[in-house]
């Protein structure tokens, strides 16, 4: 029997499904199985800080993080120019009210 050569890896291969899950906090790879959450995900918790998790869960989890990081840094810029503002008026003589 003449086997397909495929150049076309699996999905599987592509997707890093056989891979070892990471850990969000830490990076490592020395993870266990942690039994599952209540829709039947299986639960991960790192050997090395001690952290659970459940796989695929953190692109969520970056995007979040990523919106309140930009959330922030729009603030920090506001109240930096409502101060130079505020010094401006000082420097003309109006009073702040």
């Amino acid at each position: 029997m003449k086997k397909s050569m495929n150049s076309q890896p699996t999905q599987k291969f592509i997707d890093g499904e056989d891979s070892k899950p990471v850990c969000p906090k830490c990076g490592s790879h020395n993870i266990r199985k942690n039994g599952h959450i209540h829709n039947g995900k299986q639960n991960h918790q790192c050997k090395d800080c001690g952290r659970q998790f459940v796989e695929g869960n953190q692109k969520n989890i970056f995007l979040i993080s990523y919106k309140i990081w930009l959330i922030n840094s729009y603030l920090k810029e506001y109240l930096w120019l409502v101060y130079v503002e505020s010094l401006e008026f000082q420097e003309l003589g109006f009073k702040n009210t």
